[in-house]
């Protein structure tokens, strides 16, 4: 195991979130692009009677733009996404694969359903870097992990446990962890036939 994956694995998202900008799910489009431009966010979070109910990235409001909406008439409930998040007690290296799952910069934290704050992936990144080198060093270069090389291999048909150990060369624990994730995601489906098992990608 190298020095990256067990600072991955031993690091808690709690240790890396950030305080989240938060606004109300009537504030107008055009402050929230403001918003985006003055501090270079990864998303901002929409709330609606003091409980966080969605999120905006730029990605969101580049599409408001190419389908030529009149901005003035939007109010960000109008143009939020459904939150992806991650529990404050899991890893870095869970965070990680849910957001290449679902192509994210950042993650909603949670405790038990309450919102705590923002995991980005630049954060991550950087976190490794200080624990890798003696001095903080920003990285920009997106991690990828065994797990995207597992995804190409699903969205190639079906497969089973036997054949990604030999394409991946890893252990069946570390799959079955992988995929469990990836099943919570419903990125896939594990379909059981007489004790055998075989996973279909649903996406």
């Amino acid at each position: 195991m190298n020095k990256t994956k067990n600072i991955l694995e031993s690091i808690k998202v709690l240790e890396v979130m950030k305080e989240a900008e938060i606004i109300d799910e009537k504030t107008p489009v055009q402050e929230i692009i403001k918003k985006f431009l003055d501090k270079k966010y990864k998303g901002i979070f929409v709330s609606k009677k003091r409980r966080v109910v969605g999120i905006i990235t730029l990605s969101d409001l580049l599409e408001v733009l190419r389908e030529r909406k009149k901005i003035s008439k939007l109010r960000a409930k109008d143009i939020m996404n459904k939150i992806i998040s991650i529990k404050k007690e899991d890893n870095l290296s869970k965070a990680i694969l849910i957001m290449n799952i679902h192509k994210l910069d950042c993650l909603a934290v949670i405790d038990r359903e309450r919102f705590l704050g923002v995991i980005t992936r630049e954060r991550i990144l950087n976190k490794i870097a200080k624990n890798l080198f003696s001095e903080k060093t920003p990285v920009n270069k997106k991690i990828e992990t065994n797990v995207d090389k597992l995804l190409k291999i699903l969205k190639k048909g079906e497969t089973n446990i036997k054949e990604l150990k030999e394409k991946l060369d890893v252990d069946e624990e570390q799959i079955e962890s992988w995929l469990k994730i990836l099943e919570e995601q419903k990125v896939i489906k594990i379909e059981r036939h007489f004790g055998k098992i075989k996973l279909k990608y649903v996406r």
